[in-house]
């Protein structure tokens, strides 16, 4: 289970978490300043239970975008605002 600020996060559009027998995988597409927090990863099985906890800072949005030159073939610019 994934907690943010204590309480059970809920999966969106943006987000997704993934359990796994080895992996917790939490992807979130766009991240925006209401995802920062303090965030808790907590396992339960039938020998107990055991918890990692992380604190997450969204500092700023980026905007990216790709362009192709065609004179260019073998260029792909990468912006970053």
């Amino acid at each position: 289970m994934l907690l943010q600020n204590g309480k059970k996060f809920p999966d969106s559009e943006r987000t997704k978490v993934v359990i796994t027998p080895t992996e917790v995988i939490f992807t979130n597409k766009c991240a925006e300043k209401d995802d920062e927090g303090d965030y808790a990863v907590v396992l339960l099985n039938d020998l107990g239970q055991d918890n990692c906890s992380l604190k997450v800072t969204v500092k700023s949005k980026l905007n990216c975008y790709f362009t192709f030159d065609s004179n260019y073939s073998h260029e792909i610019i990468l912006a970053v605002e």
